[in-house]
C-alpha cells in the first residue's frame, strides 16, 4: 500500500510539474503574441494574433483549473474525519462509498468529499 501511495504521489507530482511547464509556455506565448501585436504588424496578421491570444488565454484557464484540481486530490486525507450534515465517518470511507455505490471515478469522489468537508484535504 505504501508503495502504491508513493507511486501515486510521484505521478501527481509529475503531472503538476508538466502542467506548470505548460502554463509557463502558454503564458510566454501570450506575452510574445501581445508584443508582436503591439509592434504594428499588418491588420490581417493582427487579427490572427488576436485570435491566437484568445485561444491561448482559454487554454491557460483550462490548465490552471486542471492544476487546481490536481492540488486538491493530491492532498486528500483518507484517514481524516469526515463530517457533513450529521454524517460522521472517515474521508476515505466516504470516498469509497461514492465509488462503490454511485460508480464515481476516484478523483471525482475525492473532489466531492473535499468539497463537502475541507478537513479531508490536508
Amino acid at each position: 500500500l505504501n508503495e502504491q501511495m508513493s507511486k501515486f504521489a510521484f505521478s501527481i507530482r509529475d503531472q503538476k510539474e508538466e502542467l506548470k511547464e505548460e502554463i509557463e509556455d502558454v503564458s510566454e506565448r501570450i506575452v510574445e503574441e501581445h508584443l508582436t501585436l503591439e509592434s504594428g504588424e499588418k491588420e490581417a496578421d493582427a487579427d490572427k494574433l488576436q485570435e491566437a491570444i484568445e485561444e491561448d488565454v482559454v487554454k491557460l484557464k483550462e490548465l490552471k483549473e486542471e492544476q487546481a484540481s490536481l492540488e486538491n486530490t493530491a492532498n486528500f486525507c483518507p484517514g481524516c474525519q469526515f463530517s457533513w450534515e450529521g454524517l460522521i465517518t472517515s474521508c476515505g470511507k466516504r470516498r469509497d462509498y461514492l465509488i462503490n455505490h454511485h460508480g464515481s471515478p476516484k478523483e471525482d469522489a475525492e473532489k466531492a468529499v473535499i468539497h463537502w468537508d475541507s478537513n479531508c484535504a490536508n
